[in-house]
């Protein structure tokens, strides 16, 4: 379990992180990522910006000591829902399984697609970010006194309760034009995040093209899929 206190968190120089990130990826070792800001999508698409990517769990957040452990964290949402939900996967993969120099992925409404690189190994109680980051929120945000936040004029906190700090290595861009149909589909899936190793060359294929500014084609990627199309006809009709 790695979340820290906030004296920790802006610790590291730009060349240490340099040095690690060049090598993570001589290693081979970087993983792939699909996470959807849905929890306080304006305030987390704001911050996203300022290279914060966030998460919600909010109540897991204020109730966690800095080196609590996963096991911890589940009891603390058994308690809360009485039972052990599914999604609890998402935020053990966001707080324990991404790690530095992975990239993630990340759709929003309207068919766009933006990727991020993750340049910590930790994660972090959202509170810890600095309080000039909410500048343009100041009149509709309000900081409690625990260190998070609510709307001003309502009774519920804002629903955001851990970050990973990362860097924009691709600007907002149209999936029509760059993205594959495998990577496309996969962006449907409906919980916050999940792992996309299996799509490692349609997420660097899709990145190339946004980069290059290359739309897809749509013909060659038919060709491309037709023979794993026809396998899986043949075998239903000639099942055993």
């Amino acid at each position: 379990m790695q979340i820290l206190r906030p004296e920790e968190v802006l610790r590291g120089s730009d060349s240490e992180i340099t040095i690690l990130l060049l090598s993570r990826m001589e290693n081979n070792n970087r993983h792939y990522w699909l996470h959807k800001e849905n929890y306080e999508g304006d305030v987390a698409m704001s911050l996203l910006e300022k290279g914060y990517l966030c998460y919600g769990w909010l109540f897991v957040a204020q109730k966690l000591n800095d080196y609590d452990s996963w096991k911890a964290i589940e009891e603390i949402i058994r308690e809360e829902f009485g039972y052990y939900p599914r999604n609890r996967f998402c935020l053990d993969r966001f707080l324990n399984q991404m790690e530095r120099g992975d990239w993630v992925v990340v759709p929003r409404p309207g068919g766009e697609f933006s990727m991020y690189e993750i340049t910590d190994d930790r994660a972090y109680p959202f509170k810890y970010i600095p309080v000039c980051e909410f500048q343009e929120y100041r009149n509709r945000l309000e900081r409690q006194v625990d260190g998070f936040w609510k709307r001003t004029g309502s009774k519920e906190d804002l629903d955001l309760g851990f970050f990973r700090k990362v860097r924009i290595i691709l600007d907002w861009s149209s999936k029509r034009d760059y993205v594959g149909a495998r990577l496309t589909s996969r962006m449907k899936y409906q919980m916050a995040n999940i792992g996309l190793d299996d799509l490692r060359e349609d997420v660097e294929k899709a990145y190339s093209n946004a980069k290059a500014k290359t739309k897809i084609n749509v013909r060659n990627t038919i060709l491309e899929e037709s023979p794993n199309l026809l396998n899986t006809i043949k075998e239903a009709l000639e099942p055993g």
